[in-house]
């Protein structure tokens, strides 16, 4: 039922944008840890779709749709020592961005943003079996500036920062990540 919604989605998307703004398609990767580099932690992903309706040339609302995988190591520590945590995500983005066009080329966006987390596993060395949470709602926001190139293509940075926490196996967490996307107007 999901897979319907989506595709439904995406196909009432692409015939308002066609008459009445520019919907598109974006994908790129993503980075769960800001304060380390670690590239084993940088191995998720998003792609989904757009919609932007200009107002008046300078402002634009673009909601969205995305898929987004993500995992983030960490190390945590029993009775028997420290050991490392592998925490999975698979979640359903929805971003209702506003961009103001500081040029003709660049913009800045800030908006709200729904999550719908579908999984999460929590993996460990000790554990034969991951630990799997139930799915849940979380509510965010993004920042970020993007940059228009020729042949309709974008690229953009942005930034979601969780407002929701949720709890796994006694651990915290909230949905923080940096973006790097590259997208294609139709």
């Amino acid at each position: 039922m999901l897979k319907s919604l989506i595709m439904l989605s995406f196909c009432g998307l692409i015939m308002i944008g066609s008459a009445f703004g520019q919907a598109g398609i974006r994908l790129g990767m993503n980075y769960p840890g800001l304060s380390d580099w670690d590239w084993r932690a940088s191995n998720g992903f998003h792609a989904g779709f757009y919609y932007k309706l200009s107002l008046g040339g300078i402002l634009a609302i673009e909601p969205g749709l995305q898929y987004t995988k993500k995992s983030l190591f960490e190390m945590a520590e029993d009775d028997l020592g420290p050991y490392e945590l592998e925490n999975r995500f698979n979640q359903l983005d929805i971003p209702v961005l506003v961009r103001f066009s500081l040029l003709p080329f660049v913009n800045v966006f800030a908006g709200p943003q729904l999550s719908y987390v579908m999984s999460s596993k929590m993996v460990t060395p000790e554990l034969p079996q991951p630990i799997v949470q139930r799915n849940e709602w979380a509510k965010g926001g993004v920042v970020g500036v993007g940059v228009s190139l020729p042949f309709g293509l974008n690229v953009q940075g942005s930034y979601d920062f969780g407002m929701s926490r949720w709890e796994m196996d006694g651990v915290d967490f909230r949905n923080r990540i940096l973006k790097l996307s590259v997208g294609k107007n139709f």
